[in-house]
């Protein structure tokens, strides 16, 4: 009983052995806390990054598609000294017969009627244009200002035309498109980074 009263009535307090070993065990475990809580932070940023990254691309192929499902193609080809650019041309119209209503004649157009339709993969931007014939073309860009398309390894962003027959006009064929999409300000050398995300699409015509 005289040892318990006596430990409380001591009054020498801590030492400083024990006051930095507090703090070096303190300040270890805050920093395994922070290390944890930034690692948690990064990789919950990252996963949303990423799932930015397929919401573009998937954008883009699916605008791209819904063009060429509308548009009816007659031939595709490959752009004059353009690269990563094909063109869908409609030449062919259908029109009501002037003597008889049940009948449909086709109607093949001059070059400079023809509907077509460019697409261009570029760093900066994904361009749809369309020109009907002697109208306006009216240009869109697929494309948010976020991302950059990339074209320096073996899975690049390209277009790829490969046609079916073997005429002067690719009428029929298969047209494969792969993005690679990257975010602008979640790159190598940032502190966050992502990869980028490579997507493939093909199309038959």
């Amino acid at each position: 009983m005289k040892n318990i009263v006596k430990k409380l009535n001591n009054e020498q307090g801590v030492s400083l052995l024990e006051v930095m070993a507090t703090v070096v065990i303190s300040s270890i475990i805050l920093v395994v806390f922070y290390n944890v809580f930034t690692m948690g932070v990064k990789t919950y940023e990252r996963v949303g990054v990423e799932m930015q990254l397929r919401d573009e691309a998937d954008y883009i192929v699916s605008a791209i598609m819904k063009e060429l499902y509308e548009t009816p193609i007659n031939s595709v080809r490959e752009c004059d000294g353009v690269d990563h650019c094909i063109e869908i041309v409609q030449n062919i119209v259908y029109e009501k017969n002037e003597n008889f209503s049940t009948l449909i004649d086709q109607k093949t157009l001059d070059e400079s009627d023809e509907i077509v339709t460019t697409i261009i993969f570029t760093p900066n931007a994904v361009t749809l244009t369309k020109k009907e014939g002697q109208n306006p073309e009216t240009t869109s860009n697929l494309l948010n200002n976020n991302y950059q398309l990339l074209f320096n390894n073996e899975e690049r962003t390209k277009v790829n035309l490969e046609c079916l027959d073997k005429s002067n006009q690719c009428e029929q064929g298969l047209i494969e498109m792969q993005l690679k999409l990257e975010h602008r300000k979640f790159t190598d050398g940032q502190m966050i980074s992502v990869d980028p995300i490579v997507l493939t699409s093909k199309f038959g015509f």
